[in-house]
This record gives C-alpha cells, sequence and structure tokens, in this order.
C-alpha cells in the first residue's frame, strides 16, 4: 500500500514536503471517487466507497498514530 502524507506542523505552506507513511493491515482496493474523511479527535482518515471497476460500498479508516488500516462494514456491491 502506498500512502502520502504531508505535515504542516511548524512549517510554512512554501515548504511543504511529501513523505512516505508506514502502514499495516489489509489495505482498500485501488480506487477513485471515493469519499475521504479526517478525524481529528481520532487521528484517522476514513475512506468510504468509489470505484477502481465495480463501485464499492466499504469502509476504511487509517490511524495516522498506528499506522493500522481496518476494514469497517466490509460490504462490495457492482452497478
Amino acid at each position: 500500500v502506498v500512502l502520502w502524507g504531508a505535515c504542516l506542523a511548524a512549517r510554512p505552506v512554501r515548504s511543504l514536503e511529501w513523505s512516505p507513511v508506514a502502514a499495516s493491515g489489509t489495505a482498500p482496493s485501488a480506487r477513485r471517487d471515493m469519499a475521504l474523511g479526517y478525524f481529528q479527535t481520532q487521528n484517522k482518515l476514513v475512506v468510504f466507497g468509489g470505484r477502481g471497476g465495480p463501485i464499492t460500498d466499504d469502509t476504511w479508516e487509517f490511524d495516522l498514530g498506528t499506522g493500522e488500516i481496518d476494514a469497517r462494514n466490509k460490504v462490495a456491491f457492482t452497478s
């Protein structure tokens, strides 16, 4: 899995740098047209749905603190 992130803390916008983020667990399939949310209080990214072929109806969490990827309510359907 390839995840990328940028650190905004204590850096001016002009000096953002991308760096790889370590991740563990089973990653979701490659996709586009998904919804992505960030939950600041839990420090998690949540991905819902999308398509990389058939449309998916699944939810994935990525914990930015631990690097763990977890499937939530993993159900897929095709349209």
